[in-house]
């Protein structure tokens, strides 16, 4: 998947995607973009449920989705913004 995918970046994701019949999506946050696994988990949360709300209007494949350390200081509207941004440029 790492070295299939089809990169798509924006300032703070990095998003690959492998068409497939399905969708399948993967969070990757680590260290460093915070030491706090709270943090961690709150940038993981705010993505998947955006994903969960507007999983129709996406093609069918498998998405990496890749957290860039620029995305600890931005509040849920602005991850949610990015991660439409990024996902608008696969379509």
């Amino acid at each position: 998947m790492y070295r299939l995918g089809k990169p798509v970046h924006t300032s703070a994701l990095v998003i690959k995607f492998v068409p497939a019949e399905r969708v399948q999506v993967a969070f990757v946050v680590s260290k460093k973009v915070s030491k706090k696994a709270v943090d961690r988990n709150r940038i993981k949360r705010i993505l998947r449920e955006y994903m969960r709300l507007h999983l129709d209007r996406h093609k069918p494949g498998k998405y990496l989705v890749m957290v860039k350390p620029s995305a600890a200081g931005l509040n849920s509207r602005s991850l949610r913004a990015e991660l439409q941004k990024s996902l608008s440029k696969i379509q």
